[in-house]
């Protein structure tokens, strides 16, 4: 067991490899916990998406897109997108909201941009 900051200790050790701020640590966390989430469906790639944003469709960005569209049917219109990281909810018009599978590309397209 490690200690934390707050002088509790840390029961679940959480190894180097893991980032604990991607969704794909903390959200099945919360759901696991009974913490009420938003319907959500993560569609994970390992495909460049930045070489969106210099207008270019990266290897295998179909094959995503086609996952990411399925995954927005399934839950229903308007949905909100975000990376692992970020959805730049600030922005939400801009970035996040999508309400149609037409508008899907701008939308990833834009939140991308927002990415640090």
């Amino acid at each position: 067991m490690t200690s934390r900051q707050d002088g509790h200790a840390d029961s679940d050790p959480v190894p180097d490899d893991i980032d604990c701020n991607c969704i794909t640590y903390w959200l099945p966390k919360l759901m696991a916990a009974g913490i009420p989430v938003p319907r959500t469906e993560i569609v994970e790639t390992d495909i460049e998406l930045p070489l969106l944003l210099n207008g270019h469709n990266p290897a295998g960005f179909v094959v995503f897109l086609c996952e990411l569209r399925e995954a927005c049917d399934r839950i229903g219109y308007p949905v909100f997108l975000r990376t692992g990281h970020t959805s730049a909810k600030h922005d939400w018009e801009d970035t996040c909201y999508c309400e149609g599978g037409k508008s899907l590309v701008g939308t990833l397209r834009t939140l991308l941009s927002r990415v640090p």
